[in-house]
């Protein structure tokens, strides 16, 4: 069977992801499968989906503070800033950071 080297085991052991895990998939950088896996726990898990959007905030709040690790800085107007909302994110933490 080919996967793309996902094994749920990769969690934090209680079945849920690590906080440094959820970084990766909103850079979109996971693998399919757990992207997909990620997606659907997303749809029936409102504490992970909290979780999701406090990873998302403090991502933002590094990259305004310019604190993101060089590869992660490197990645994020391309991987992380797709969408309009997620710009607006940005501008309005800069804007109060300012």
């Amino acid at each position: 069977m080919m996967t793309d080297g996902f094994n749920p085991i990769e969690t934090d052991g209680s079945g849920e992801f690590s906080d440094e895990r959820l970084q990766v998939y909103l850079l979109g950088e996971l693998g399919e499968q757990e992207r997909l896996f990620l997606d659907q726990r997303l749809l029936a898990d409102d504490a992970l989906a909290e979780r999701v959007r406090l990873v998302e905030a403090q991502l933002i709040d590094e990259y305004v503070a310019g604190e993101l690790d060089p590869r992660t800085a490197e990645a994020f107007p391309t991987r992380f800033l797709r969408t309009d909302a997620r710009r607006e994110q940005v501008r309005l933490t800069a804007a109060l950071r300012a």
